[in-house]
């Protein structure tokens, strides 16, 4: 379900200044998705994000800052027993959001990431691939899967645009 548009973006061949720049597919149902793209510490990464993903059999939907007109707000944080069962908890993020990381894909580290959501840009803290994905209560509480129960009524995807400045070199 994740397609990374290979073409060579025409912004590369006007500013090459830019290490990369991609389109690429984020499904709502599945965990971290490689965007096949090495980041570098020092890296400035830009993201656009566009699309609706529907989550549940209510018809409840999201755009990649988070739920659209929702019934209350719903953050994606650690319960009074430790657990996540999001990509991505933090104190203050919304869930149902487009969120990245660096580095490590395991589910099992659910501190290390960001929100990414419709417009980001960021300087790079890490290095190694990127990646993205929806930030849906899909995660088992043991965090050893996806709940396939969780998954199974989630349809649809986001829009990613990706652009990736080199570090300035000193």
């Amino acid at each position: 379900l994740c397609r990374l548009n290979k073409k060579e973006s025409l912004l590369n061949k006007f500013n090459p200044d830019y290490r990369y720049s991609t389109e690429f597919t984020v499904s709502s149902k599945s965990a971290w998705q490689d965007t096949g793209i090495s980041i570098n510490k020092g890296d400035v990464i830009k993201i656009k994000a566009a699309g609706t993903i529907y989550f549940d059999t209510a018809g409840r939907k999201a755009n990649p800052d988070g739920e659209i007109n929702p019934n209350q707000i719903y953050l994606a944080q650690v319960d009074d027993k430790g657990r996540c069962n999001y990509l991505l908890c933090r104190e203050k993020l919304h869930s149902y959001t487009l969120v990245g990381r660096i580095g490590n894909p395991e589910l099992t580290d659910f501190t290390k990431g960001f929100f990414v959501g419709s417009d980001l840009s960021t300087t790079a803290a890490d290095s190694g691939n990127l990646y993205l994905g929806f930030n849906d209560g899909f995660v088992k509480t043991d965090r050893s899967g996806l709940d396939n129960g969780a998954v199974a009524d989630n349809s649809d995807e986001f829009a990613v645009n990706i652009i990736v400045k080199p570090k300035r070199k000193e």
